[in-house]
């Protein structure tokens, strides 16, 4: 058997698998569920470890090898959400239990990008998919919201952009990858509305963080960082980005200033923005509007170990470790796949090791 990688010059090293195995750029991983680029599922035990839990699908592609997205645990179940496919699989006891299959609307690739419940809904995320799907886990319906139109439509140079997404109370919330409008959905009825961030239209938003009743938009373009109540309206503004604090493309590492930050980590006092292809961790301090530089307690390599750990994505993301309670996050490494456990407050970390064994097919 040959495989053909141009990025590969050498014989791996022990460890090597992971960069093939594990997905470079999932910020949208729960934390407790893993589901890796060839379509298995992982489910965290105890020990904070990753263990195979069941086979997605047994079809993958070279150029589009990820199937699913995101496992959300609702109940007893586990729904495990799209990224290629147009379909829902609900996973129980280890095993596949149910396929709920969507209307295939497209055949494109990356038909949806995230996934969020909000009460009895589910709720997928669209990139090629010209709707947003509206998925009753009780009643087992599907409502397919903004039918045969695109959010924003946005394709520049052939390239479609995606916006950041989260859910905010009973309303999920989708950001333009463009401009500072943002559409509203209400999850009980479906009614959707679209706002203006009170802000120039002109850096779009790549991540929406939430905290409390304000949410965090992070720019697609430019160093400006929005903090924004959208039941106010009320919005507050950031840009004081250390002198040094550039981006460079990848994988031609060419300097611009897109997509500077991946994704963010927010404490009582502070803020935490991880790397997209900026060069620098950044911690704001809420009550006086400080922005400098802040060095992980944990090794963060900023360019790949080699040719097994190619990426075009974030150099790093945080992922919400919601069920600790505190000031505790999951930082994930990019350039190695690794994941650490970050607790701020006492600028401590542990290594999480992702599996007990390789990968099996």
């Amino acid at each position: 058997m040959f495989i053909l990688n141009r990025y590969i010059d050498s014989k791996p090293e022990p460890e090597d698998w992971r960069g093939e195995i594990i997905n470079p750029y999932l910020p949208v991983d729960t934390g407790k569920w893993k589901i890796t680029r060839r379509n298995q599922l992982y489910g965290m035990d105890e020990s904070g470890c990753f263990r195979y839990v069941c086979q997605l699908s047994d079809y993958e592609s070279g150029i589009y090898p990820q199937y699913y997205i995101k496992a959300l645990e609702i109940g007893e179940k586990l729904y495990i959400c799209p990224q290629n496919a147009q379909d829902i699989l609900v996973v129980a006891e280890g095993r596949i239990e149910k396929r709920i299959a969507l209307e295939r609307l497209t055949e494109r690739p990356n038909a949806f990008v995230d996934a969020h419940v909000i009460g009895k809904y589910l709720f997928l995320i669209p990139d090629e998919y010209p709707a947003v799907v509206r998925y009753d886990i009780l009643d087992q319906k599907i409502d397919y919201i903004n039918r045969g139109q695109y959010l924003f439509g946005t394709r520049e140079d052939g390239e479609k952009k995606t916006g950041g997404s989260c859910v905010c109370g009973a309303f999920l919330m989708i950001a333009s990858p463009t401009d500072n409008r943002v559409v509203s959905i209400d999850s009980r009825t479906g009614k959707i509305q679209k706002l203006l961030v009170d802000t120039e239209p002109d850096s779009g938003c790549i991540a929406m963080v939430p905290d409390g009743e304000f949410i965090w938009l992070l720019p697609h373009v430019g160093k400006r960082i929005i903090c924004w109540n959208p039941f106010t309206g009320k919005v507050r503004e950031y840009s004081a980005l250390p002198e040094a604090f550039s981006c460079n493309s990848q994988p031609y590492q060419q300097k611009c200033m897109e997509q500077p930050f991946s994704s963010a980590a927010v404490t009582e006092k502070n803020v935490y923005f991880a790397p997209y292809w900026g060069n620098m961790f950044i911690r704001l301090e809420k009550e006086t509007g400080r922005m400098e530089k802040w060095n992980p307690p944990c090794p963060i390599p900023e360019k790949e170990t080699d040719g097994y750990y190619t990426s075009l994505g974030a150099r790093a993301y945080f992922v919400s470790q919601k069920e600790t309670g505190g000031e505790e996050y999951r930082l994930c490494s990019q350039y190695d796949r690794k994941a650490y456990k970050i607790d701020f407050t006492n600028n401590y970390y542990e290594e999480r090791r992702l599996f007990y064994v390789a990968i099996t097919r």
